[in-house]
């Protein structure tokens, strides 16, 4: 399973999306809606 953020939430919240980064669930970041990376 995974998370999706908007780029701007992933930057307010970055710890939290490193935190559920660390615990195996994957974080992807995304750019005008579209995916663009993967923590």
């Amino acid at each position: 399973m995974h998370s999706e953020w908007q780029l701007q939430e992933a930057k307010v919240n970055l710890s939290k999306l490193i935190k559920r980064a660390a615990s195996g669930d994957a974080q992807v970041v995304t750019v005008h809606g579209k995916p663009t990376a993967v923590v």
